[in-house]
């Protein structure tokens, strides 16, 4: 097995065994950090990858098989895949036996308040580790921004949102030579 591959069960096996609150979450963060500082990828590619894991259909964890297939190929999406997906899942299964154990226990409702919070702190600093990787410019805030205010107040699908911004970026982008 090759360094990479190693490399992507190193980077995916813990990413998974820390995803409280989903993949999104803790993903981008644990996965930026390791794939840009090892070198493994681009921030370019970092960002093509964060938009195209959006964008097709299954969950936002679809980055760690789409960074594998980057750098190692099918082997490696395949590694990136496992390592995401069987440690958490092995924790999960484990996890729902002793809360069904301890259903109702004061405990367990305070433990449920006190992760709601935590996951919604990990999901912000997302957000903000990929608009530092796009350079803090206003425009990638502004698209942000419109893009959680449109979420927030109306129904449109995500597709919607995401055809909308990377529109209004691109037209933004050709437009400004000209003004």
């Amino acid at each position: 097995m090759s360094n990479n591959n190693w490399s992507l069960l190193e980077i995916f096996v813990p990413v998974s065994l820390l995803s409280f609150g989903g993949g999104t979450a803790v993903t981008m963060v644990a996965v930026q950090t390791k794939l840009l500082d090892t070198g493994l990828l681009t921030a370019s590619e970092f960002v093509t990858l964060v938009a195209l894991s959006r964008f097709v259909p299954g969950p936002g964890s679809m980055i760690g098989p789409m960074a594998g297939w980057t750098i190692a190929g099918p082997l490696g999406a395949i590694m990136a895949a496992m390592a995401l997906i069987v440690p958490s899942s092995i924790v999960c299964y484990s996890a729902t036996i002793l809360w069904k154990r301890a259903d109702g226990h004061p405990f367990m409702q305070r433990l449920q308040g006190a992760l709601a919070p935590v996951s919604l702190g990990l999901m912000f600093v997302s957000v903000h580790r990929i608009l530092e990787t796009l350079g803090h410019s206003v425009m990638s805030w502004a698209v942000c921004i419109g893009a959680a205010l449109l979420a927030l107040n109306s129904d449109l699908p995500e597709i919607i949102l995401i055809a909308c911004g990377g529109t209004f970026v691109c037209a933004l982008t050709l437009l400004t030579p000209m003004l």
